[in-house]
């Protein structure tokens, strides 16, 4: 059961950090369309994408990877 345990908690490190990964990219996007004037042609798309990159940062930090990857993933960056 300890090996198990061990695999299962290894398994969760490495994917909170894949998406920790995937979150620094889509804050970089974000910040370069910001600066590229998006909320100018696309403020609606612009909120929604920041909105879910502030959801996912805060399941990150819940020890939710998985539902932050979700939220990554509907940022659509």
């Amino acid at each position: 059961h300890c090996m198990y345990v061990a695999v299962v908690v290894a398994s969760a490190c490495a994917d909170g950090e894949l998406v920790s990964a995937r979150l620094d990219d889509a804050r970089d996007i974000l910040l370069q369309a910001e600066q590229h004037g998006a909320y100018a042609c696309a403020p609606r798309e612009l909120a929604l994408a920041r909105a879910n990159v502030e959801f996912a940062e805060a399941e990150l930090q819940q020890g939710r990877p998985g539902d932050a990857e979700e939220h990554v993933v509907l940022a659509d960056l």
